[in-house]
């Protein structure tokens, strides 16, 4: 599940995947795990599991809990005890660096809206609870040259500019900043994008800013499970999208609007999705000492492991996965056929996925052969890695 390796049966997967839930659901609901169950964990496969799902200090907090503080000197306890202090560290930083980006983006007049974890960290309990490898921030697109300006200036260096719908930048010691132009991108489904086009019609203002706007906690919750949906139909999302589904429901769940909430959830197509998705975390997380895998239904289980054996940020070989099932004529199975139209895609996107990634050949369309080829040549070289597991992900579906 995500940490698989050759001396561990998918049996032993399956028991560290649920004392790790165990260990995040009595974290963010205030209870002490049992020292004896505890004991009786493989503590070193909760870890590989727990560091692939971004969810290494939340259990390690947990831990803490249950030894009373004095945690055994283990290498893969100490390891654990490391990830957290340095994700508590890196919040801390975060915090910071973040306040100058909306000081620049204030005293520049740029509306922003922050985004995911940058809302969903101070819902947890405890700081440093929710690990974020970035942060992500929508801003006025109109300001998109004025703010790369900025961040280079500032000794980032830009990983994406003006292609895809957000801006990276990456700064030492951890600072990783995307600054989105649009929540939703060209090669994102259709429905979506239309859905959050004019996305500030939806904003409210932030108090205490001139430009900073939110949305509503149910706005911010729809938002929140579309983009869950989005990596889940596409490389897979993990454990952590389930407890963060979980932690909202429990922090604001009394006072949504449910029925605003499902009206959009069905314009957006994602109503069952969210359903799956609230009811499973509700099981898993509400009440960790009394949960049972016995007590989910088969596509609970299902949907269980999918999530499990993604990791935080997906795989490779469910985004051929699905892009196979989205290819095939019954939606589900897998021909030679498929995999032969799947190739051509591969090889020969369609002018959306120029648009998204390569601008300049969408705007000189008399060269797309040409961008076809550099594409070709320039993924070959710098994504030849991926792109072995890809094809060795083809081959085995």
């Amino acid at each position: 599940m995500s940490a698989k390796n050759s001396k561990t049966t998918p049996d032993e997967q399956r028991a560290a995947t649920y004392d790790l839930i165990y260990l995040t659901g009595c974290a963010v609901n205030g209870v002490t795990p049992a020292l004896e169950r505890v004991e009786r964990m493989d503590l070193a496969l909760v870890h590989a599991i727990s560091h692939s799902h971004s969810l290494a200090a939340i259990s390690c907090m947990a831990l803490e809990d249950a030894y009373g503080g004095k945690l055994p000197e283990t290498e893969p306890v100490q390891k654990w005890v490391e990830e957290k202090n340095q994700a508590i560290y890196k919040t801390l930083l975060f915090d910071v660096e973040r306040e100058q980006v909306l000081t620049f983006l204030e005293e520049n007049g740029i509306w922003y809206l922050p985004l995911k974890g940058i809302l969903m960290k101070d819902l947890y309990p405890k700081l440093g609870m929710r690990q974020m490898a970035d942060n992500d921030i929508l801003f006025d697109a109109a300001y998109q040259t004025q703010v790369h300006d900025w961040f280079i200036a500032r000794g980032y260096e830009a990983e994406s500019y003006q292609t895809g719908n957000h801006d990276a930048y990456h700064k030492k010691p951890v600072y990783n900043f995307e600054l989105h132009t649009a929540l939703f991108g060209a090669m994102h489904d259709p429905v979506w994008q239309a859905y959050y086009h004019n996305v500030k019609d939806r904003l409210l203002p932030q108090a205490g800013t001139k430009y900073g706007y939110r949305f509503s906690d149910e706005d911010c919750y729809i938002y929140i499970t579309t983009h869950a949906c989005k990596h889940h139909s596409g490389g897979g999302t993990g454990l952590r999208t389930l407890l963060d589904c979980y932690v909202y429901n429990q922090a604001k769940g009394d006072t949504l609007n449910r029925g605003y909430i499902q009206e959009e959830l069905g314009k957006l197509g994602i109503a069952e999705f969210e359903e799956a998705l609230r009811g499973l975390s509700q099981k898993l997380f509400a009440q960790p000492e009394q949960f049972s895998p016995a007590s989910l239904s088969e596509g609970a289980l299902e949907l269980l492991f999918g999530f499990a054996s993604s990791g935080t940020y997906g795989t490779i070989q469910n985004t051929v996965r699905n892009q196979l099932k989205g290819l095939a004529q019954d939606g589900q199975t897998i021909t030679a056929q498929t995999k032969l139209r799947y190739i051509w895609k591969r090889l020969f996107p369609d002018v959306a996925f120029f648009r998204e990634y390569y601008p300049f050949f969408y705007r000189h369309k008399w060269l797309l052969p040409v961008g076809y080829v550099y594409r070709l040549i320039y993924k070959g070289i710098t994504n030849h890695k991926k792109l072995s597991v890809e094809a060795d992900s083809l081959k085995k579906l």
